[in-house]
């Protein structure tokens, strides 16, 4: 038996919850994680463990579509599909509990650790690591309650802390700190849009990370406002080093339309460009940025946008914040991150 964390968003964790199942994308996922295996379920946009299930089930390959992005885009992103049983439902903040847990190395981005699927850079969790967590959660499930939850194959319902009203999802705030630090890390000054520094992270307000103004870039009125509205901008020197577009909900079009919008204006841009999106949205990130209406650019879209995965983003974010000495980020290192749309 081997112990995992897996990060979810609130919605396909109550689908799982519902529905006494899990899935993941790969055979590769898949082979690694075995039937009667553990998995402690992080929610993203919660800062909360919330339940723990033991893959009760073998895998199995599946065609309907069952997770939220799964129904939204016609399209099925975790085909091996296995049976879970519950072993523990709760509220365990993330945060307060990282300082005891073994395989948070750094304990300041505690984060870091819960991001990807499997989480953990999609190494295991020890033992001690799980029964703590399990334990957390069975403290504080006895206790809360908030909303009823209807069980599956039972009569009636049962209230569960770990269902909430609908809150704004905090996952886009959560891959827009790891931007911003890890563009700081490599010594970056780092712009976020106004709209958006009241935000906070990690206890971390990003009024005191960004820039309180966007310089003056050479560009015309019109190019700067379109660069102002771009969700994370690294800088050195008062010249734009990359810039970045976080895709987390519905349609990855937003950030496509203002990355194309300021390379229709802006046709000599030079810094890369990067949607950043989750592991599932890989693929229909790199099919938007092909579409006619994209192609069509000079340059095409495909030829300066990179996509960039949460999953290798928090993974460059942990090896840089453990380095000795973070490398300070410049155009060649930058151009190294993602991955082309067309090889």
């Amino acid at each position: 038996m081997r112990y995992w964390v897996f990060s979810t968003t609130p919605e396909n964790f109550r689908i799982a919850f519902e529905n006494k199942i899990w899935a993941v994308d790969t055979v590769s996922k898949k082979n690694l994680v075995s039937h009667g295996d553990r998995i402690v379920f992080y929610v993203k946009g919660t800062g909360e463990f919330k339940g723990a299930v033991e893959i009760s089930g073998q895998w199995s390959r599946v065609q309907d579509m069952v997770w939220k992005e799964e129904v939204e885009d016609h399209e099925v992103y975790w085909p091996w599909r296995a049976a879970t049983r519950w072993l523990a439902t709760g509220r365990v903040n993330a945060k307060e509990v990282a300082s005891r847990l073994s395989f948070v190395g750094n304990k300041s981005t505690w984060y870091v650790y819960l991001m990807g699927t499997p989480a953990n850079f999609r190494r295991e969790i020890s033992e001690a690591d799980y029964n703590l967590v399990v334990s957390e959660m069975q403290a504080v499930g006895a206790h809360l309650a908030q909303v009823e939850v209807p069980l599956i194959g039972r009569k009636g319902s049962t209230s569960s802390t770990i269902f909430e009203p609908p809150t704004t999802d905090q996952t886009h705030t959560e891959i827009q700190y790891s931007l911003i630090k890890l563009g700081k890390y490599g010594g970056c000054e780092v712009w976020v849009p106004r709209a958006d520094r009241s935000r906070s992270y990690s206890d971390e307000k990003f009024l005191g990370l960004t820039l309180d103004n966007l310089p003056q870039l050479g560009f015309g009125e019109k190019t700067q406002r379109i660069v102002e509205n771009i969700d994370v901008l690294w800088l050195r020197n008062n010249l734009i080093l990359a810039a970045f577009e976080i895709e987390h909900t519905t349609s990855i079009y937003s950030g496509l339309l203002r990355m194309s919008d300021l390379i229709a204006v802006q046709p000599n841009t030079r810094f890369p460009l990067f949607i950043v999106v989750p592991e599932e949205r890989r693929g229909k990130a790199k099919e938007e940025m092909t579409r006619p209406t994209f192609e069509s650019l000079s340059p095409p879209i495909s030829k300066i946008c990179k996509v960039w995965t949460y999953d290798d983003l928090t993974m460059a974010h942990e090896e840089v914040s453990k380095a000795r000495f973070p490398p300070t980020w410049n155009h060649e290192n930058v151009t190294r991150l993602g991955e082309p749309v067309r090889l």
